[in-house]
């Protein structure tokens, strides 16, 4: 004879929350769930997954390509070349946002969420950046 159990979601989440560190296959990070946009393809739903990756991971660098590819999971494909169109579209993301100063990226594979000063600091920087340099004229 076999049966079948099911339990209620409100037991598995009071068991996710009474878990004991160090017990194999208990997780202490709840995702918050939240109503999905309709049109997926909006910039700011992919930099939110993004971001949200980075701040379950703490302060520990991810890979990119492991940031793209955790993050392509929140996606619905029809076809392989969607998902992988999609894949492109997010390192384009995350290069954006190393140029605004949102991710730090270090070790030239690995980024992190930038730090309030961090990003402050980005900031007072532009400017200068973007001064233009007055170079000699060339001699042609």
């Amino acid at each position: 004879m076999i049966s079948i159990f099911v339990e209620p979601q409100s037991a598995y989440t009071a068991r996710l929350m009474t878990a004991k560190p160090g017990l194999p296959g208990m997780t202490h990070v709840v995702p918050v769930i939240q109503p999905r946009p309709a049109d997926r393809s909006k910039e700011g739903y992919w930099t939110q997954i993004l971001m949200e990756t980075l701040q379950l991971e703490g302060d520990v660098p991810v890979l990119i390509t492991t940031l793209v590819n955790s993050a392509a999971k929140w996606g619905d494909y029809g076809t392989r070349t969607d998902r992988e169109k999609r894949k492109l579209e997010l390192f384009r993301l995350i290069g954006r946002l190393i140029k605004e100063g949102r991710l730090r990226r270090i070790a030239r594979n690995y980024v992190l969420l930038a730090t309030p000063e961090e990003q402050k600091c980005h900031q007072e920087s532009l400017p200068k950046v973007a001064e233009l340099i007055d170079m000699p004229a060339p001699n042609v």
